[in-house]
């Protein structure tokens, strides 16, 4: 629209469902918080830490951040970042691994008590023609992490993999034959 130039995307409601988060992209990439009732919007600007197009976010409205997997412009790191929308201060959580068999990483989501994210890892192994997927939590605190969810056989997880249930408690997950076996 003409009140939020550039390419808006992937609106996200508040619990209540009062305000609306939605990333703007372009030149100026930010995210834009409206509160509906009232129609005031407030801009966290992004476009010095991130490039318009980066990936998946998730919006913690308790904690007031948000998750971002891409490229963090200041270091160069490929990964998921937690970014604070009151300082604008981004810090890296997990990183694309540059090994062989390299690590990606993607669509974050940030679970409901907002302590802890779940997000996908592909694993790309060269030796075989197909990847092993996972779903993992990862505490924010501690930096732990704990594989959630894995399937077995040639069985990978396809893109926007999965849902985390309004309580936390469960993962819908879409998964794919690899390779055709």
């Amino acid at each position: 629209t003409l009140r939020f130039p550039g390419a808006q995307g992937r609106p996200v409601w508040s619990k209540d469902g009062k305000k609306l988060m939605f990333k703007v992209g372009g030149e100026q990439a930010r995210f834009v918080m409206l509160s509906l009732p009232s129609g005031e919007s407030h801009e966290y600007p992004i476009y010095e830490n991130f490039s318009s197009s980066f990936g998946e976010w998730s919006w913690s409205e308790e904690r007031g951040f948000v998750l971002v997997s891409g490229i963090f412009i200041p270091t160069g790191a490929n990964g998921i970042h937690r970014h604070d929308l009151a300082s604008g201060k981004t810090e890296t959580l997990v990183t694309l691994r540059d090994t062989p068999d390299r690590d990606w990483n993607s669509h974050p989501q940030v679970a409901p008590d907002g302590t802890s994210f779940y997000y996908s890892r592909r694993k790309f192994v060269s030796q075989t023609p197909y990847s092993t997927d996972r779903i993992v939590r990862r505490d924010l605190r501690s930096g732990n992490e704990e594989v959630v969810y894995q399937p077995e056989g040639h069985l990978s997880i396809i893109p926007y993999p999965f849902e985390l249930s309004p309580d936390g408690s469960r993962l819908a997950v879409n998964v794919s034959n690899s390779g055709g076996r």
